[in-house]
C-alpha cells in the first residue's frame, strides 16, 4: 500500500521490533534501547504468532511499549509492515531481536574491478574506513537501520511478496535509490544483532538459503528495469547457481530449486519510477566504482 500525501509526523522516533516466541530475547533487548531513547519515542514490539506469552510479558513487566498482536506468523516484511503502519514519530528504527554477528552496516554491491568467484553472492558488507561517516551504501540492515516515516508510507513499506524472510532490506534501499533517497552508512552507530535467532529455529540452514536465492531472483525481477543491467545480473545470478547446483548433492540442492523458480521470477517484472537515479548510476555508486 503505497500512501502518496501522508500524514506529517511529530519529530521522534518509533524503534519497530518483530518478533516469535522471543520472549527471553526481547527482555534482553529492551532495557537498553528504552535507557537510549529520546523523550519523544515509542517502542512497538510485533509478536507475531508468539505462542511463549511474549505479550503477556510485555504488558506486565514493560507496559510502556506497544504491542502489536499477531495470532498466526507472518513474513519478516509483513509483521515488520504492521509496526510501522503503527508508527506515530518521524523516524522509524527497525531492530532485530535476533545469533550475535559482526557486521559493519557497509553494504555494497561487488565492485567489478575486484576479483570475484562465481559462486560469491554479489552483496557484500565491507570494513569501514577509519573515521568513515556518512558515505553511501546500497541499503540499511533490517535488523539495525532509521528510516523517515514519510518516506516509508511514499514508498509502500517493506514487499510483502518478499517472504518468508531475507532481501527486503535490500529491496527497499533499492526502491529508495531509484527515488533519489540514497542510503548512507552511520559510523558512529553501534548494534549488537543476534542473527538468525528466530529463522534457525524453524527452518534448515539449506531451506534460510534458498528463501534468500529466491528471494533475490525476484528482487531482480521486480526491480532491475535497465535491459541492459538485467541481462547482466540475471546471467550473472544463473551463472552462480548452476555452479552452485553442480556441486550440491540432489538431496540438498536447493539451488537447483532456485534455477527451476527462476523463470516463474521473470513474471514480476515492474516499470521503472519516475524521476530516479539511473541503474548503471546506483551501482557504480554503491559498489565504489565511483
Amino acid at each position: 500500500r503505497v500512501d502518496p500525501d501522508p500524514p506529517a509526523l511529530p519529530e521522534g522516533i518509533s524503534v519497530v521490533v518483530p518478533t516469535r516466541n522471543g520472549r527471553t530475547l526481547v527482555a534482553r533487548l529492551l532495557p537498553g534501547v528504552l535507557a537510549d531513547l529520546p523523550e519523544a519515542s515509542e517502542v512497538i514490539v510485533v509478536d507475531n504468532g508468539s505462542n511463549d506469552g511474549t505479550a503477556e510479558f510485555l504488558a506486565s513487566e514493560y507496559p510502556r511499549v506497544r504491542v502489536e498482536v499477531r495470532r498466526e506468523p507472518l513474513s519478516f516484511a509483513a509483521a515488520v509492515n504492521r509496526g510501522i503502519r503503527a508508527a506515530r514519530y518521524s523516524h522509524v528504527c527497525l531492530l532485530n531481536k535476533g545469533m550475535r554477528r559482526q557486521e559493519t552496516g557497509k553494504a555494497v554491491w561487488w565492485p567489478r574491478e575486484q576479483e570475484r568467484h562465481t559462486r560469491d553472492f554479489p552483496l557484500r558488507c565491507l570494513p569501514p574506513f577509519e573515521g568513515e561517516d556518512g558515505s553511501y551504501v546500497l541499503y540499511g540492515s533490517g535488523g539495525c537501520s532509521m528510516y523517515s516515516a514519510a518516506k516509508l508510507a511514499q514508498i509502500g513499506g517493506f514487499d510483502e511478496i518478499l517472504a518468508p524472510a531475507y532481501v527486503e532490506d535490500l529491496d527497499l534501499g533499492w526502491r529508495g535509490w531509484q527515488r533519489n533517497w540514497p542510503t548512507v552508512y552511520t559510523g558512529p552507530a553501534r548494534v549488537t544483532h543476534f542473527h538468525r535467532s528466530t529463522t534457525s529455529r524453524y527452518f534448515e540452514p539449506e531451506m534460510l538459503q534458498s528463501f534468500v536465492e529466491y528471494n533475490f531472483l525476484r528482487f531482480l525481477a521486480r526491480r532491475i528495469t535497465n535491459p541492459k543491467v538485467f541481462a547482466r545480473l540475471w546471467r550473472d545470478a544463473l551463472d552462480r547457481l548452476n555452479l552452485l547446483a553442480a556441486e550440491q548433492p540432489w538431496f540438498t540442492g536447493w539451488a537447483l530449486a532456485t534455477l527451476g523458480f527462476a523463470w516463474k521470477a521473470t513474471r514480476l517484472l515492474q516499470p521503472a519510477p519516475r524521476n530516479g537515479f539511473g541503474e548503471e548510476s546506483i551501482l557504480a555508486l554503491d559498489s565504489g566504482d565511483v
